[in-house]
């Protein structure tokens, strides 16, 4: 299995000088969440594409990772227990805590956080991809819109992931979870 502690350290350089430490331990899980993601779920033989960069006039930062394996709903319906789910079901069940294609090694909580990082933050977008299937929440005249939707032909061949994130986040990950009663190893 791949070791993505090099590469998170590496991203994190970029973002240290220009965020809080609780920002940049949020950031830390988030970018190590999303890469374990690609090397034991997607099964992408083309590796995976990391883009970081940090908008300092405009105090908020941005994160893409994308791959082209096999896609959220597809990895996870490779577990028994979610076998018989349709695709968008599948899709969105990978959203939910402890939903995971390999419940020996990951404990479903990667998509989950990042999903309720960005919703509970209000400057915060994102856009979550797999095959013809997403989730988002984006600005649309001066208001959130939260949804997932279902696309007629594929948008993205695996999983494509961006993210725009406050410099300084309102709520951390560890605020949200703790808020819900929930407890994690942030």
């Amino acid at each position: 299995m791949e070791d993505v502690w090099p590469i998170t350290k590496k991203f994190l350089m970029i973002f240290q000088k220009f965020v809080s430490d609780n920002t940049l331990k949020d950031l830390s899980y988030t970018f190590s969440e999303l890469m374990e993601n690609v090397f034991h779920h997607a099964k992408s033989k083309e590796g995976l594409f990391i883009h970081a960069q940090k908008y300092e006039n405009l105090n908020f930062l941005e994160i893409v990772i994308a791959d082209l394996g096999i896609g959220i709903e597809k990895s996870l319906k490779e577990n028994p227990r979610y076998k018989f789910l349709d695709d968008m079901s599948a899709f969105k069940k990978a959203f939910e805590i402890g939903a995971t294609r390999n419940p020996e090694n990951n404990a479903g909580e990667g998509l989950t956080s990042i999903k309720l990082w960005i919703e509970n933050n209000f400057d915060a977008e994102g856009i979550i991809i797999s095959n013809n299937f997403m989730w988002f929440k984006i600005w649309n005249e001066n208001r959130s819109v939260i949804d997932f939707h279902k696309r007629p032909f594929i948008l993205w061949p695996g999983t494509f992931i961006w993210l725009k994130i406050p410099k300084e986040p309102q709520k951390s990950l560890l605020n949200i979870w703790e808020s819900l009663g929930l407890t994690s190893d942030f």
